[in-house]
């Protein structure tokens, strides 16, 4: 292994900074949030903004490039770094983060390898002792340039992401089938005889809201996580970036079991999860629905996204009242929604794959302390 200054691997370049109107059309934008939550840029980037030749050329994504996070409001989620693998035309990345371009040859270190190294406790700790916090933590180039990273060998690097892209391959195809199981699952529901049924969102599910839990009560870790609206993406469930509470017998109203289904309340109001790991505990404006299937209760909620999306009301930000969901109609027979629950097979297979992901996530971090 050798000792290299960040400065002498990479130059640093500050994003592109736009009005809002200039989003949503033009060329492929590499957004912040898929440079927190991505080990490497995805192969496709459907985000869009609007830009000049000159921006293109300025704030390009070539492959070996490295984008890090600049601001946040946590310390321990500054610095998540993001590598592109491949060249992407006409592409440019968001005003925050930072831009860090090879100046070697991939002779000293390649994407692949470099993916797991910044975000290794290697690089991220480092971000951590270096950024001062206020009332957001934020990341300058005067603290990039002052990082040391120990790079393996080359021949070492390529072991290194052997090893732990053989579970980020097997991640990926558990997700491809968890896809697959999902779309099956929604395409069941949507197969249901369309009927008048006079029932409506009460007589079918059950609502729980979430405890008002209190921030002076949050801990760095604990003994149960508070799920919030952050929690429930697009992509699913995640305890990424949760706080902590200990545990007290108030809160076991509250205490999530594997498998529950969660609907957003606020927000992006109508996202859905399934709950896939243990000590969680369900906080306000996340809502627990359940009746006697999982699988149609999670079906129903998917496939009637825009249908609760359009029942939230606020200027500023979109609420969903759980008087307002309790009012909507129900299409299909009694009969048929109870016969539902033979899917549930369906359901268990995506929560199984689910919790096998969680795993080889471990796995993978016990990889990266490993290495790194």
């Amino acid at each position: 292994m050798q000792l290299y200054k960040l400065k002498e691997l990479y130059s640093i370049t500050s994003g592109l900074s736009k009005p809002a109107s200039q989003f949503g059309y033009g060329n492929p934008f590499l957004s912040f949030s898929i440079v927190f939550n991505n080990y490497h840029i995805p192969s496709l980037l459907i985000d869009l903004v609007n830009t000049s030749p000159l921006e293109i050329k300025r704030f390009s994504i070539k492959r070996g490039d490295v984008f890090v996070t600049r601001t946040s409001e946590k310390l321990d989620e500054l610095g998540k770094s993001c590598v592109a693998l491949q060249d992407y035309e006409k592409a440019t990345f968001n005003g925050f983060c930072k831009r860090l371009r090879p100046i070697v040859n991939e002779s000293i270190i390649l994407p692949e390898y470099a993916q797991y190294l910044f975000r290794s406790k290697q690089f991220t700790n480092q971000i951590i002792y270096s950024c001062p916090m206020s009332t957001r933590a934020s990341l300058n180039e005067e603290i990039l340039n002052t990082i040391v990273l120990n790079i393996h060998s080359l021949s070492e690097q390529r072991h290194i992401v052997d090893i732990i892209g053989s579970i980020d391959d097997k991640i990926k195809n558990n997700n491809k089938i968890i896809d697959k199981l999902d779309q099956l699952l929604i395409l069941k529901l949507k197969n249901l005889k369309i009927v008048n049924s006079g029932l409506q969102f009460k007589d079918i599910f059950k609502l729980q809201n979430g405890f008002a839990f209190k921030s002076k009560e949050y801990l760095k870790y604990g003994d149960y996580k508070i799920i919030t609206i952050k929690n429930v993406k697009n992509i699913g469930f995640s305890t990424i970036g949760c706080d902590y509470v200990e545990y007290n017998p108030n809160y076991k109203k509250y205490k999530l079991n594997i498998g529950d289904v969660l609907l957003t309340m606020t927000g992006e109001v109508g996202r859905v999860g399934i709950v896939d790991e243990i000590n969680c505990l369900l906080n306000q404006r996340v809502l627990k629905v359940y009746n006697h299937s999982n699988s149609y209760t999670y079906a129903y909620l998917k496939s009637n996204y825009n249908t609760i999306s359009s029942i939230s009301k606020g200027s500023v930000q979109q609420n969903l009242s759980t008087t307002d969901l309790n009012c909507l109609n129900i299409y299909h027979s009694i009969n048929d929604i109870t016969n539902f629950k033979k899917y549930d097979l369906l359901f268990d297979k995506i929560l199984k794959l689910k919790q096998e992901n969680i795993k080889l996530n471990k796995l993978k971090q016990l990889y990266l302390a490993k290495f790194f």
